[in-house]
């Protein structure tokens, strides 16, 4: 898993980079932000890339984003911790650092998709995938914020001697 969250950190990195009308490519397993230049579509046309598959990766980056913060928050040892049946302070700030860690970078990556939406603005099937990914982002890190933010505070009515100090805003 802690490739897996370096590789989607990375890719939400490079995304939140993207300029408006800036471009992507997409060939292997990271994006590459494109440079601006009067041969940019006849050599994303000869390396067959297309605007759909820009798209299916910038979502997938997304939705792996997404699906790594709900494992961590559906792990046993989470779950046990936010029910009060463990007290593994330790394990439990670490996921929350990684939670509070992927919540930021989705939000970062917000802007990049909102510059690809300026350079896509012509074309609404396009435009309403990168919309319907923010809204996934918004709803993701809100979940994220709740949750610990709930875990947090029933640790600390439970445990008023110990409270439990973890950053919610990420």
């Amino acid at each position: 898993m802690k490739e897996l969250l370096r590789w989607n950190k990375i890719n939400l990195c490079i995304l939140s980079k993207v300029k408006p009308n800036g471009r992507v490519s997409t060939k292997g397993t990271m994006l590459v932000i494109e440079k601006d230049s009067y041969f940019q579509g006849v050599w994303r046309f000869l390396n067959g890339e297309s605007r759909k598959e820009a798209v299916e990766s910038i979502k997938s980056i997304v939705q792996v984003a997404i699906e790594l913060s709900q494992c961590i928050m559906n792990q046993k040892t989470f779950v046990d911790f936010v029910e009060s049946k463990t007290l593994d302070v330790l394990d439990f700030k670490l996921k929350c650092h990684q939670l509070t860690e992927i919540a930021e970078d989705l939000k970062n990556g917000i802007v990049g998709i909102e510059n690809l939406i300026i350079g896509y603005k012509n074309d609404e099937g396009i435009v309403a995938q990168f919309e319907v990914m923010i809204r996934s982002i918004h709803e993701e890190v809100s979940t994220i914020q709740k949750t610990i933010a709930v875990a947090c505070e029933k640790y600390d009515h439970d445990h008023p001697d110990t409270p439990i100090y973890v950053p919610l805003e990420a």
